[in-house]
């Protein structure tokens, strides 16, 4: 199975890929929806930057929770992303808190946001398996 594109010198991982092709649908998706409910480009763009900053680092401290024995020996190993151990869970919790933060700065209603967000969300998350499927990882039986 192929897991990764050399173009040139450069190595293209297409785990990578298939999570850049969810955010970037899901971004398109989002926005979409957004226009449709009022509320503006600006607010809804840095929604998403910070939303899967702080999506990747609910990801890894997930996952490094879930492994402790691991880490607690390994502290170095902590910040290596690039080494796998990302849990979509802690990112989707990490996702929502910062979510409830920011829709009350920008008073707009939470659950709205969370209704345009979802759909986005959930294809992003189909496309970012195929990921797992390439790493023939985590693809079911």
């Amino acid at each position: 199975m192929i897991k990764t594109i050399n173009i040139f010198s450069i190595s293209i991982h297409l785990y990578s890929l298939c999570i850049l092709v969810g955010i970037l649908v899901a971004y398109y998706l989002i926005i979409k929806e957004s226009k449709k409910h009022g509320i503006k480009d600006g607010i809804v763009v840095n929604l998403i930057f910070y939303g899967i900053i702080f999506g990747i680092l609910g990801a890894r401290i997930y996952y490094v929770i879930f492994n402790y024995d691991y880490y607690l020996t390994n502290l170095d190993e902590i910040y290596k992303i690039w080494n796998g151990g990302l849990a979509i869970h802690g990112g989707i919790i990490a996702g929502i808190i910062f979510i409830y933060f920011y829709t009350k700065k920008y008073s707009i209603k939470f659950i709205k946001m969370l209704d345009i967000i979802a759909p986005g969300l959930l294809i992003a998350q189909a496309i970012g398996r195929w990921g797992n499927f390439f790493n023939q990882e985590a693809y079911g039986f």
